[in-house]
C-alpha cells in the first residue's frame, strides 16, 4: 500500500492492538446490455496496467465528501457514488460501517419501482437482493445479522463503533443510539 488511507477493512486481531489490513481493495465489474467492463485499474510491479477501467471514466467529481465516478459503457452513463458514514478527527480514515445501509437500498429500490413500474430493474437486481437477505440471515461483518427471535437486525462486536441512520415518521424522530 502506497498510502495509509488506501484500505477498506482493518481489524484489531488482538484488540485493542494488532491492527491488520484484511481488505485493501475490491475490484468491480459492470455488466450492461451485453457489454462487460472492469471498473478497476491496477499498475503492477512490472509496469503492466490491467484492467483498464480508467479508460471508461467520463467524469470524476466530489459532491461534498461523496466521491462520484461516471463511467461510459455501451450506450449508457453509469454513476458510482461512495458515501462515508463517519468522519473521524483530522488525519484519521473515513469509515464505512453503517448497519442499515442495505435496508435503505431496498427502500430506494421499492420507491423507484413504485414510481416507475420498472419490473426489468427488479428482475436484474433480484439475485443481489436475495444475496443481501442471505448474508443478513447468516451474518455479515461486525456481527450484523437477523435476530432469530424477532427477525429484526442486530449488530455489534467489541471495540467497533457502528452507526444506524436516524428515522423520522411525521413529527416523531427516533435518534439512532439514543
Amino acid at each position: 500500500m502506497t498510502r495509509r488511507y488506501h484500505r477498506l477493512l482493518v481489524a484489531a486481531l488482538e484488540p485493542p492492538l494488532g491492527r491488520t489490513l484484511l481488505v485493501a481493495k475490491v475490484d468491480e465489474t459492470l455488466a450492461y446490455d451485453g457489454a462487460t467492463l472492469a471498473l478497476a485499474t491496477n499498475r503492477w510491479a512490472g509496469g503492466a496496467v490491467d484492467p483498464l477501467g480508467y479508460r471508461a471514466i467520463e467524469h470524476f467529481a466530489l459532491d461534498g465528501t461523496t466521491r462520484v465516478w461516471t463511467y461510459a459503457v455501451a450506450d449508457a452513463l453509469v454513476e458510482k457514488r461512495v458515501w462515508p458514514n463517519r468522519f473521524p478527527e483530522t488525519g484519521a480514515v473515513i469509515e464505512y460501517n453503517t448497519v442499515d445501509a442495505t435496508l435503505w437500498y431496498f427502500e430506494a429500490i421499492r420507491a423507484y419501482h413504485a414510481a416507475t413500474d420498472d419490473d426489468g430493474l427488479l428482475k436484474n437486481l433480484y439475485p443481489a437482493l436475495e444475496e443481501i437477505v442471505r448474508f443478513h440471515r447468516t451474518g455479515t461483518r461486525h456481527g450484523i445479522r437477523e435476530d432469530s427471535g424477532d427477525g429484526l437486525l442486530t449488530s455489534g462486536e467489541p471495540a467497533v463503533q457502528l452507526t444506524w441512520m436516524d428515522a423520522k415518521v411525521d413529527d416523531w424522530v427516533e435518534l439512532a443510539g439514543a
